[in-house]
């Protein structure tokens, strides 16, 4: 059986339950939003549209790539991490893997683009 999710939690629960019944505590497990002034966005182009590409770029401003330039471990059990998918959007966004600086785009298929449903 396939689940969108690897663990379930419970109102009041003091442990994630993973879908194989075992139990872990929450107090191993911590998720914070952090303010990164050293990587900074750029959007270009409108977005859902075939030209549109959500670029990342240093403090000086130079594109670089959020693949190979940005790095995973930022030390004290922080690390960085970059959603491609949009939040309350069904565009299907996506790594652009043979672009330089590999920016985000939205995906297509056939020319078109794609949604999720």
């Amino acid at each position: 059986m396939l689940l969108k999710t690897p663990f379930s939690l419970k109102r009041g629960n003091k442990a994630l339950t993973l879908n194989n019944g075992r139990r872990l505590s929450k107090r191993l497990f911590s998720c914070n939003a952090i303010y990164n002034p050293q990587v900074r966005i750029k959007r270009e182009g409108q977005p859902e549209t075939l030209n549109y590409r959500v670029f990342f770029e240093d403090a000086s401003g130079k594109k670089i790539s959020p693949w190979h330039d940005v790095p995973l471990h930022l030390g004290n059990g922080v690390f960085n991490f970059i959603v491609e998918i949009p939040r309350e959007s069904s565009a299907k966004m996506e790594v652009a893997t043979v672009e330089l600086h590999t920016p985000i785009k939205q995906d297509t298929k056939k020319g078109k683009l794609r949604y999720y449903p």
